[in-house]
């Protein structure tokens, strides 16, 4: 990942051996730090120590596809749900005595085949981002809704306020402090 930091020390570099290595350190600090908080927030949240220690990631920030959704880890108090560690091996088999099976797998990364969309468009570059189409999908519920509300109540223009915009982007910034540590040590 590069940042204004890593381009301010690439100008001023006179070793790009030493700049590299000093790079591949302060990466690695980051990501240790950022995974560091994640598994403090498994110990906080799941209190069973078997469990919590078998959820808590040991590899880089996204290295793998995030598990992880404000339900995820409180899920593991309940009394009716049951962590299975293969350790690491995978699943064997699945028998007819398996009440509720979940994987979290994530997906396949770098495979070879084309995805084709509706109508055989390429779905490849995907305004090239992850869960762009489900971005989509949310603002249209959106604005259907605002079209909806703004016809039932006959209402002919709608103007934001300063005050609902301002209220709005505070609502944004606190969603999304949970980052704001992982950003900062990178630039």
């Amino acid at each position: 990942m590069v940042n204004a930091k890593m381009v301010a020390e690439t100008k001023k570099a006179a070793d790009p051996v030493a700049l590299t290595q000093m790079i591949q350190k302060e990466t690695q600090t980051a990501n240790f730090n950022k995974m560091d908080q994640i598994r403090r927030r498994v110990d906080a949240t799941v209190k069973d120590h078997k469990t919590a220690e078998a959820l808590k990631p040991w590899y880089n920030y996204m290295c793998k596809r995030s598990a992880f959704h404000n339900a995820y880890l409180p899920t593991f108090k309940r009394q009716n749900v049951t962590l299975v560690d293969t350790e690491g091996r995978g699943v064997e088999r699945i028998t007819e005595k398996g009440i509720v099976f979940i994987s979290t797998c994530g997906v396949e990364m770098g495979s070879s085949s084309t995805n084709i969309g509706k109508m055989g468009c390429s779905t490849t570059q995907s305004a090239l981002a992850p869960n762009f189409q489900h971005l989509l999908n949310e603002q249209a519920k959106h604005i259907a809704f605002f079209i909806a509300e703004t016809l039932r109540r006959g209402v002919t223009t709608v103007e934001t306020s300063q005050v609902s915009e301002d209220e709005w982007i505070r609502t944004i910034i606190r969603l999304c402090r949970l980052r704001e540590g992982f950003l900062r040590e990178l630039l």
